[in-house]
């Protein structure tokens, strides 16, 4: 993730300071294991639970939703003219 943001400074309208940069990178690490991290525990804890896993794939299902709705807004803000 960190090596992503180093190239999306260089955009003009973009402005990330040192200290946002310093969070990033105490983060990163973090930032890239969590989505396998959280996968191996919903594996986990769903294992043999036809219900659970269909509640797990409906919320996972909302949360991209929600997540397809953030990243159209920051489309239409970075295309506002």
């Amino acid at each position: 993730m960190y090596k992503g943001i180093q190239t999306y400074t260089q955009h003009p309208e973009v402005n990330i300071n040192k200290r946002s940069l310093a969070w990033l990178r105490a983060h990163a690490h973090y930032d890239d294991l969590h989505p396998y991290e959280a996968m191996e525990l919903i594996k986990r804890l769903c294992d043999k639970d036809p219900v659970l896993q269909r509640k797990a794939f409906l919320a996972a299902k909302e949360g991209l939703a929600y997540y397809e709705l953030a990243l159209d807004e920051c489309y239409k803000l970075q295309h506002k003219n």
